[in-house]
């Protein structure tokens, strides 16, 4: 009897099954790669940030002394943007001028022709009597300065600066701004006097402020000059009272 004879050993694997199931393992490690990334680590960024706002960063600011301006937020679908508006640093003031004379008499009869349609006052540095129509802040400047191109009278824009040091100077600016737009009223058409109750009460509910800070008396005087002032300042007081206020500001002039 004559046997078959056959080879039982098995045929090596080719390489392309081998290729195979290597692309197949780096394709699964990929899509389960991105499935962690997306749904399990999706919050892991925000970590230290809240609304966008570095939270280290905000530490920062704090252990400086310095402090963030207001910040303003703007929602667009589910994203959250916040704007940070820069904190005030300076305030500024504007003195409208109407004429410089070494003559008095001259100085009052511009005076009296101004006040038909303003609140004028006289300084007086040295010998030379100077005429200011009004004096503004940023919020009303433009209204005194059209009154006078509508009037064709000529005149120059003085500006005090004053940097912002201390919360003293804020609330000494904050204080004259009001003061300021509370006078300035009384020039407007129909208008013969102007309360001033919520001024005094808006003053009594101002924070106390550190003697140590640099306009602490300035901002004491103001303070009790606005308290002795009539409930119903008129036009006949306003001079008087932008006097004060100028003496005040000029300290400031550079």
């Amino acid at each position: 009897m004559k046997y078959t004879r056959y080879n039982i050993k098995s045929k090596p694997k080719s390489s392309n099954s081998f290729l195979f199931y290597l692309a197949i393992t780096l394709l699964l490690a990929l899509l389960l790669g991105t499935f962690i990334f997306k749904f399990v680590l999706k919050d892991s960024g925000k970590i230290g940030f809240i609304k966008g706002i570095d939270m280290n960063n905000s530490q920062q600011q704090q252990n400086s002394g310095k402090v963030p301006g207001k910040s303003e937020v703007k929602e667009e679908g589910n994203s959250t943007e916040i704007k940070e508006e820069k904190a005030v640093s300076e305030y500024n003031f504007y003195i409208l001028q109407c004429g410089v004379f070494k003559v008095k008499s001259n100085a009052d009869e511009t005076l009296n022709k101004l006040s038909a349609f303003g609140n004028p006052f006289i300084g007086q540095e040295g010998e030379l009597s100077k005429v200011y129509f009004g004096m503004y802040s940023d919020k009303n400047i433009e209204n005194g300065a059209s009154i006078l191109k509508e009037k064709g009278i000529d005149n120059t824009k003085v500006t005090i600066n004053i940097p912002m040091e201390d919360n003293s100077t804020k609330q000494f600016c904050e204080i004259v701004d009001s003061l300021l737009q509370v006078v300035n009223k009384t020039s407007e058409s129909g208008v013969k006097s102007i309360n001033t109750s919520e001024l005094k009460k808006w003053i009594d509910g101002l924070e106390k402020i550190d003697e140590n800070m640099k306009q602490y008396n300035e901002v004491n005087s103001l303070k009790e000059y606005i308290k002795a002032l009539p409930d119903e300042v008129d036009k006949n007081k306003d001079g008087e009272v932008l006097k004060y206020v100028y003496d005040q500001l000029i300290k400031f002039k550079k």
